[in-house]
């Protein structure tokens, strides 16, 4: 059975191949064309303030989660995160790696507070557009470079390395900038469209990832938001009475719907990328290519099929009713594809259903969702970071015109508002088309298939037990970049040479550019689809799948964490109770649970990140316990002159949700607690408990015995990963073959300049 589930996969992959291989007119004019750039900016000032938010809530807490006074000492970081020892013994290893941090080779807490601040100045550079780019850039690395040191804090950070590391190629600053003020000019150019279209691809990821994750009995019988207002760790206010007042129905309401949103939120995609194509003049399939198009739509059919047919296919459980759900979508999915694809014409009354995948009924519940959750819960910044990507959405003109309205009533309060924000600019310029008639080349066809087959001949081969090896994957990949490269550069320079100039379409780049960035659009995407491989009995080669794509995954920062409230939603409050025996036996107990009144303070309005850092260390992160145990030996020791505690223990205190009766839920929680021990720790025992000698040189602490200092090694919890010196050669093979051709693509020289990045003139965007 697991291997016809396998087959079924490896065909629907060879399908979608199929499909973009047959419409690669409609994906090069969507993907690899330009825009206006104005909705972009308004991202870029939402994530910025967003960032900016994030580094604020995070700052009060970086000597204990980034320095070498907190958590990890600097000894520890290559365990806990791998890594050769101080970062140094092998450079060339390390730089292959991908995983960066400056903190790795210095983290004492003045660098690590002059470290947040830069990241604090590169946010506000993207909010107001100085140098975008180079901000974009520094503000992907300097927040990789915090959680590379660092992550027990962790929180929805994976929203904003996730967009961030598009951002870097997106040309964000054309519009609302200092950079576009410098310029100058009365009118906007366009950008390249693509990394908005990758920004969806996250986001819709993000929420599809995220809703069919949410599948314990708390989801389905639609108890889960009910129960997540007693959740002392988020909540605002004690929701307890409203609770009661309201009864249990609005709440289920409100979490089946949330839960289905987010599930099919893809849908929306599906209708953007409909529009565009449609509107994009590419003319439709004919002969062959619409018959292979058609059977490419039914294999995929058979596929969803055969996974709704296969019991447990979808699920963890083969007689849980959540897998029965995801069997019935599969089904559905496969029904709908093979009736539009029989019937054809037939269906043009299911066009009074366009309704269903417009962008204004997603993203208007996605607003009342949001908002709703925000009056509920304090939540962090990342809400608002993935709210910021709606702007994207098809909606942008009108929130163009929201703006050109708001700036024009401050104006009209005497406030110093530029003018090009004040007056209805015109539409952003259309390069002219004589600046593109030379450059009618594209990627032949054969190119396409040959490329996408390979790729998959790669993957399928590194995941059989008999050919298993990563040098399949990346060989594969390494291969199709040599022959879409040499492909491309012979059908630009046949173009080149044409007798007679057609007129094209206004790309994004010249050829060596598409090539490039469709490229990176390809690798991220199927690195992330693949990383999202769900944990499946059914799915035996996830794990293995995964670590073909990890180095990317490493290198981008991009890994995907979507799990909130998942699989079930919480069913109890529960906080860490810290305990410390000093030298002369005395217990110190340091009212650390979160049900103190000291603590518990409400309204709760300014999100505190040590709350996720008890979640972590009281439940889904339990390794994280000892090492704060570890930490409290060592502060307590700073603390007091050098002499460390003798015990340091660490207890669970747990209590369930109060029944659906008024009652003072404080009250009940200490009523109910019950107290689980975490670990115990000795401090002249255990390693890493004890001050290190720069530790104690830096706060004039007498020196420690070298005896008395206790160390141990352990395999770290990122093992290296395997072939990523090669990797990266093979990445730097092609990156300099696409340099050569575009500087030297002779009448599309000065367009491939920028590749990527954009036009050479503005290229501080």
């Amino acid at each position: 059975m697991v291997a016809v589930l396998a087959g079924a996969t490896a065909v629907a992959a060879a399908a979608v191949i199929g499909l973009v291989c047959t419409h690669r007119e409609v994906v090069r004019r969507v993907l690899l064309g330009t825009v206006d750039p104005r909705p972009l900016a308004l991202f870029r000032i939402a994530l910025g303030l967003s960032l900016l938010g994030l580094v604020l809530e995070t700052a009060p807490l970086s000597t204990y989660l980034f320095s070498d006074e907190g958590l990890l000492p600097s000894a520890a970081v290559p365990q806990v995160y791998g890594g050769p020892a101080r970062y140094g013994d092998d450079l060339v290893r390390y730089v292959a790696g991908g995983r960066w941090s400056l903190l790795h080779f210095r983290d004492d807490p003045a660098f690590v507070h002059a470290h947040v601040a830069g990241l604090v100045v590169v946010s506000v550079g993207l909010v107001i557009g100085c140098y975008t780019r180079t901000c974009a850039v520094l503000a992907w690395f300097l927040l990789a470079s915090l959680l590379r040191r660092g992550d027990a804090h962790w929180g929805g950070e994976q929203t904003f390395t996730s967009f961030l590391f598009v951002l870097m190629f997106a040309r964000s600053g054309a519009a609302y900038s200092v950079d576009a003020w410098r310029r100058g000019g009365p009118l906007y150019p366009r950008v390249p469209v693509w990394p908005q279209a990758l920004l969806l691809a996250q986001l819709g990821l993000i929420y599809a990832v995220n809703g069919w994750t949410k599948s314990g009995p708390t989801w389905t019988s639609g108890d889960t938001l009910g129960l997540a207002v007693h959740l002392d760790r988020y909540a605002r206010l004690d929701w307890h009475g409203l609770a009661v007042a309201l009864g249990p129905w609005p709440f289920r309401l409100a979490t089946w719907g949330v839960m289905w949103w987010e599930r099919l939120f893809p849908l929306m995609l599906v209708g953007l990328w409909l529009r565009a194509a449609a509107r994009c003049g590419a003319q439709p399939l004919q002969g062959a290519a619409r018959v292979t198009s058609r059977i490419c739509w039914l294999v995929l059919a058979s596929a969803f099929a055969t996974w709704a047919i296969v019991p447990g296919a979808l699920g963890e459980d083969p007689v849980s009713p959540v897998a029965g759900v995801r069997a019935w979508s599969s089904g559905l999915a496969a029904l709908t594809i093979s009736a539009v694809v029989v019937l054809g014409p037939r269906l043009r009354g299911l066009g009074r259903l366009r309704w269903l995948l417009a962008p204004q009924l997603w993203l208007g519940f996605g607003v009342v969702f949001h908002a709703v959750s925000l009056v509920l819960f304090e939540l962090g910044a990342f809400v608002s970071a993935t709210m910021a990507a709606y702007v994207l959405c098809g909606i942008g003109p009108m929130c163009v015109r929201w703006v050109q309205r708001l700036t024009r009533a401050l104006a009209r309060l005497r406030l110093p508002i530029p003018e090009h924000l004040r007056r209805t600019v015109p539409p952003p310029e259309e390069p002219p088309v004589h600046d593109f008639e030379h450059d009618p080349a594209a990627l032949p066809g054969w190119a396409w298939w040959v490329g996408g087959m390979v790729v998959l001949g790669g993957g399928v081969l590194a995941l059989l037990p008999a050919t298993q090896a990563m040098a399949w994957w990346h060989g594969a990949w390494f291969l199709t970049g040599l022959v879409v490269v040499g492909a491309g550069w012979r059908a630009a320079r046949r173009a080149s040479a044409s007798a007679e100039p057609r007129r094209t379409r206004a790309w994004a780049y010249g050829p060596a550019g598409r090539l490039a960035a469709g490229g990176v659009l390809a690798h991220h995407l199927v690195a992330l689809v693949v990383w999202q491989t769900p944990r499946w009995p059914s799915v035996p080669w996830r794990n293995d799948a995964r670590a073909l794509v990890e180095p990317w995954i490493e290198l981008s920062f991009t890994r995907q964490l979507w799990s909130m409230f998942a699989p079930n939603g919480p069913r109890r409050n529960q906080t860490v109770r810290t305990t410390i025996v000093d030298s002369q036996g005395v217990v110190h107990d340091l009212r650390t649970e979160l049900e103190h009144p000291e603590r518990l303070r409400r309204p709760y309005l300014v999100h505190d990140r040590w709350r996720k850092i008890d979640e972590a260390m009281s439940g889904h992160r339990a390794w994280l316990a000892p090492w704060h145990a570890r930490y409290l030996c060592r502060h307590w020791a700073l603390e007091h002159g050098g002499e460390p505690p003798t015990e340091v223990v660490l207890e669970r205190v747990v209590a369930p949700f109060p029944p659906p009766r008024p009652l003072d839920t404080q009250a009940y929680f200490w009523d109910h607690a019950e107290v689980r021990p975490i670990v115990r720790v000795r401090c002249a025992e255990e390693p890493f408990a004890q001050l290190s000698a720069e530790v104690r040189e830096r706060y004039g602490l007498p020196p420690a015995s070298p005896e008395s200092l206790v160390y141990a090694e352990a395999p770290p919890r990122y093992a290296p990963i395997p072939m990523a010196p090669l990797w990266a050669g093979m990445a730097l093979v092609l990156a300099g073959a696409l340099s050569i051709w575009s500087r030297g693509g002779g009448s599309s020289r000065r367009r491939d300049r920028g590749a990527v990045g954009g036009r050479k003139r503005d290229d501080r965007s």
